[in-house]
């Protein structure tokens, strides 16, 4: 199934999400516990570990910020802040699948530390940038982690090349 959302300002223009992406291909089975990252999660969060989702992420260039800060889950998760000593209830593993070394290419944004505070009732419109917010410099092959509850999106495509991420 394919979430074609071409025409949705959310995710830009030609954006699109593959989800459920792992029954769709065994290509992505190495990735569920992939020696690189697994063994973080392991410690992060112990040994009781439920894969929630998968995605693929196809954006398109787009010179406005794909997508508006958020947290992951919706509002119900956004509510949530376990005791500072408490395992985290979720993460998320971002693989990138295209080299994004310069802002600007659509790059994964974050507000380093914010999965601590509480998230702005009225959240964040597009384009909108948190104080705080930072560009994920990353080349293709890198993975970035993290929870649930990090102000997240994805900053605008200013390049001929389209974004792509697992």
């Amino acid at each position: 199934e394919t979430t074609s959302l071409q025409g949705n300002n959310r995710f830009g223009k030609g954006a699109y999400t593959i989800i459920r992406a792992i029954e769709r291909t065994d290509a992505l089975d190495p990735l569920t516990d992939h020696p690189r990252t697994f063994g973080t999660i392991l410690s992060l969060m112990g040994p009781y570990l439920q894969i929630m989702g998968t995605q693929i992420y196809v954006r398109h260039p787009d010179v406005d910020a794909l997508m508006g800060f958020h947290t992951d889950a919706g509002p119900s998760l956004q509510r949530i802040h376990p005791h500072p000593d408490s395992l985290p209830l979720q993460f998320k593993i971002q693989f990138f699948l295209t080299d994004l070394t310069e802002p600007d290419q659509g790059n994964f944004m974050c507000v380093p530390g914010s999965h601590k505070i509480d998230f702005p009732e009225n959240g964040f419109k597009k384009g909108e940038y948190p104080e705080g917010a930072i560009q994920v410099l990353a080349e293709a092959g890198d993975a970035v982690i993290f929870p649930w509850a990090l102000w997240h999106g994805v900053g605008p495509n200013q390049t001929e090349r389209i974004r792509k991420s697992v």
